[in-house]
């Protein structure tokens, strides 16, 4: 059998499809995917609004927001529902740039409030499951040769099909950077480690469509491993 990669890259996609909305009633909102989600913000806006005593730990937090939708599925009205660390400053940050956030969803009740789930780190924030460059530029990816070379050997001799995400921080060049296997499945057939081997065969384009530079933004890449022939 011939190793086959399905990238999950359309021309303006990072994410696999996302499951369906969930309804959280004890928060009385309708928890939307990370992947419905996108946002403009700039690394400085970011450590500006991150916490400074929970920066000086090196400290980690999430936050769960309410908020209205605008007609333009922008949010407004935010207000935390949790904070963790309980009293950290996260919860305050993340309204601080509420102002940043929309929803890329089209089937959704303008009239319900919307949960969004934010996952800070002294690096970086971003959405529970989607990275900040939410509709990238590619101009260039593995080609069939490399993704061939690079699928690991013992999936390889098994005949097992995986699942892999890399998340990796883009510099001015839009080469990428300090890349990290975040998911793999199966374990142990060594998927993960794989995708990280394909980090140099990418590179994006080195300014946003909107013209910004991706210099220290964060993106997420879902790799489908499979075996064809």
């Amino acid at each position: 059998m011939l190793p086959f990669l399905v990238l999950l890259l359309a021309a303006d996609l990072v994410v696999t499809t996302p499951p369906p909305p969930q309804k959280v009633p004890e928060r009385g909102c309708t928890l939307m995917p990370g992947a419905y989600w996108r946002w403009s913000v700039d690394p400085a806006t970011l450590l500006s609004a991150y916490p400074e005593s929970e920066r000086a730990k090196v400290e980690k937090g999430v936050t769960m927001m309410r908020c209205r939708l605008n007609p333009d599925h922008s949010v407004r009205d935010c207000v935390v529902t949790s904070e963790s660390p309980q009293g950290s400053g996260f919860g305050a940050a993340s309204i601080s740039i509420e102002s940043k956030l929309m929803l890329n969803y089209a089937n959704v009740d303008l009239n319900e409030p919307v949960c969004v789930i934010l996952d800070w780190s002294p690096t970086a924030v971003s959405f529970t499951n989607v990275g900040v460059i939410s509709a990238p530029h590619w101009v260039r990816r593995p080609n069939s040769d490399e993704l061939r070379r690079t699928y690991p050997r013992r999936a390889l001799e098994g005949g097992v099909n995986g699942h892999s995400v890399m998340e990796c921080e883009a510099d001015a060049q839009g080469t990428l950077q300090n890349c990290k296997s975040i998911e793999e499945s199966p374990d142990g057939f060594g998927f993960g480690d794989a995708e990280l081997k394909l980090a140099k065969y990418f590179k994006l384009s080195p300014t946003t469509s909107d013209g910004k530079s991706v210099a220290g933004a964060h993106i997420r890449i879902p790799l489908q491993w499979r075996l064809v022939g």
